[in-house]
């Protein structure tokens, strides 16, 4: 599935999380996440920048979603990005451990 964003948009797009631990639902948001948009090759450490988390809350169990503010050059997103299509990755700090996730959806910022 593509996330379709124009260019002028600034908008929160949303990447579920699903995190369990020996088999049972965990809530992750007391962890920092970060998210890093790349059209082509692996994030590095400095492409992460902090996003937030929501949780839906009307779904059984909860719905937990990492969360950022996208747009195109010079909407005032917190992330700005230029027309392409983006794999889209997720970082979560759970000391000991720091997952790295790739969405399933692919960005595209089109005009």
């Amino acid at each position: 599935m593509t996330i379709r964003v124009h260019s002028l948009s600034n908008e929160f797009i949303r990447v579920p999380v699903r995190a369990r631990e020996a088999g049972i639902v965990v809530n992750p948001t007391g962890n920092a996440v970060a998210l890093a948009f790349k059209s082509s090759g692996a994030p590095i450490g400095g492409d992460f920048i902090a996003g937030a988390w929501e949780t839906d809350a009307t779904t059984d169990p909860d719905t937990y979603f990492a969360r950022i503010r996208v747009g195109g050059t010079g909407s005032g997103a917190t992330v700005e990005l230029a027309d392409a299509k983006y794999r889209v990755f997720v970082k979560i700090t759970a000391t000991p451990e720091i997952p790295v996730i790739e969405s399933d959806e692919l960005l595209e910022v089109y005009s």
